[in-house]
C-alpha cells in the first residue's frame, strides 16, 4: 500500500478537494533578476483563466488560476475551427513539483472571468459575465473562495458590474469600474442591463467582509477603464491601462484621485500588480502611432518615489487574454502570469 500511495504522488494524481502541504511547502529555487522562466502550464489549454495570490503562514503564497476557457476544435465540411467553452475549473500551482492540482470548481463559469483580490485567506470575485454561448448575463453575486476549506460561497451586490478592478487595503475590498450597456443591452431573454437595473455607470465601491456590506464612495473623478491595470503601493492604489495610458493614484483614507505620470502610449488587456513597491503593467494591445492596436510583449515599471516609467524585459512571447499576480515562492517575490491557453511564466524584479 505505501508503494502505490507513493507511486499515485509521484504520476501527479491528487484529490482535487484536499491540499498536498507537503508539494506546497516545499520551494524550487530563485530565479534570475529582470529574468522570465517559463514553468509548468496549465494541466489543460484554459484561456483566460484569472490569477490569485494568497499568503500563507510562512510569508509565501499560494498561488490560483481560476476559471477561463477551455480550448476546442470544430470540424465543418473539411474545415477546421477553434472555439472556448467556459468552465469554473480552480487549479492551484504547487512550486516544489512544478505542478497545477484541482481544487473546487467555482460556483459558476464566466464568459470573461473578472479580476479577483485577496483578503485575509479568501479570493473575492466579483460581478462579471456569466453564462455560456450566447446564453450569458451580468451577474449581481461575488464569489468568493475560501482557501482554508476548499469551499465556494456567494454575496450579494448592490449593482451590476461588467468593466471593473479590484483590490483590497485595509480590511475592505474596493471595486472601480463601470457596468457597459453595450455588455449586456442586447441580451434580450434576461433583460438586464445598467440602465434598466438603475446601476450608476460608472462607481467606485467598498466592500466590508466583516459586515458584509457595501458603500458607495464619491464618485471618481477620473474616467474608469475597461478591465485595468491596478496595484497598491505605499497604501494608495494606482490604476492604468484598460483602454487608456493615463495613471491615477486613489488615497483610500482620504478618498482623493490623483493624476501621475502617463504610460508612454496607450494599453488595454494588459496585466500586472504591485511588486517591490512598483507598479509593472505587462502584454496586452498597445496603441500605435497609426491610431491602431497590435499585441504587444513590452513591460512597463512605474516608481512612484520618482514618478517615471521604465521598460523591463519583454515577455518572451505574445500572449493574449494575459493575467497577472503579485507571488512570492521561497523568499523571492515574483510576477506570475498566464496567457493564451494556460502559457504560465514568472518574473523576478
Amino acid at each position: 500500500m505505501r508503494f502505490l500511495a507513493l507511486l499515485l504522488l509521484l504520476l501527479g494524481c491528487s484529490d482535487p478537494t484536499t491540499p498536498d502541504y507537503r508539494a506546497i511547502d516545499s520551494e524550487h529555487p530563485a530565479i534570475a533578476r529582470n529574468a522570465w522562466v517559463r514553468f509548468a502550464d496549465l494541466p489543460t489549454p484554459r484561456r483566460g483563466a484569472e490569477l490569485a495570490a494568497v499568503p500563507k503562514p510562512n510569508g509565501t503564497t499560494r498561488l490560483f488560476a481560476i476559471a477561463g476557457s477551455l480550448r476546442r476544435l470544430r470540424v465543418s465540411r473539411g474545415d477546421t475551427s477553434v472555439y472556448s467553452v467556459p468552465v469554473g475549473t480552480v487549479t492551484e500551482y504547487l512550486p516544489g513539483t512544478n505542478r497545477w492540482v484541482r481544487r473546487a470548481d467555482a460556483p459558476y463559469v464566466w464568459q470573461v472571468v473578472p479580476q479577483a483580490a485577496v483578503l485575509d485567506g479568501k479570493i473575492y470575485m466579483p460581478g462579471g459575465l456569466v453564462g455560456t454561448g450566447e446564453n450569458y448575463y451580468a451577474t449581481r453575486t461575488m464569489a468568493v473562495y475560501t482557501v482554508a476549506t476548499n469551499s465556494w460561497t456567494t454575496v450579494s451586490m448592490p449593482q451590476y458590474m461588467t468593466a471593473h478592478t479590484t483590490w483590497a487595503s485595509n480590511g475592505m475590498l474596493y471595486v472601480f469600474g463601470r457596468c457597459l450597456d453595450a455588455d449586456t443591452e442586447d441580451i434580450d431573454d434576461f433583460g438586464i442591463d445598467c440602465r434598466m437595473s438603475g446601476a450608476p455607470e460608472s462607481f467606485l465601491l467598498r466592500y466590508d467582509p466583516a459586515r458584509n456590506s457595501w458603500t458607495y464612495l464619491t464618485r471618481p473623478v477620473v474616467e474608469p477603464r475597461y478591465n485595468p491595470v491596478s496595484g497598491s503601493l505605499a497604501g494608495k492604489i494606482y490604476v492604468t491601462a484598460g483602454g487608456a495610458a493615463a495613471l491615477d493614484a486613489y488615497d483610500p483614507g482620504t478618498g482623493v484621485w490623483q493624476g501621475r505620470q502617463p504610460l508612454a502610449r496607450g494599453r488595454r488587456e494588459a496585466a500586472g500588480d504591485a511588486v517591490t513597491g512598483k507598479l509593472y503593467v505587462v502584454g496586452g494591445l498597445m496603441l500605435k502611432p497609426d491610431g491602431t492596436w497590435g499585441m504587444s510583449r513590452a513591460m512597463s515599471e512605474y516608481d512612484p518615489s520618482s514618478n517615471t516609467w521604465t521598460n523591463r524585459a519583454q515577455l518572451p512571447e505574445i500572449l493574449p487574454d494575459i493575467r497577472a499576480t503579485r507571488v512570492k515562492i521561497g523568499g523571492q517575490v515574483r510576477l506570475a502570469v498566464l496567457g493564451d491557453y494556460g502559457t504560465h511564466y514568472q518574473w523576478a524584479p
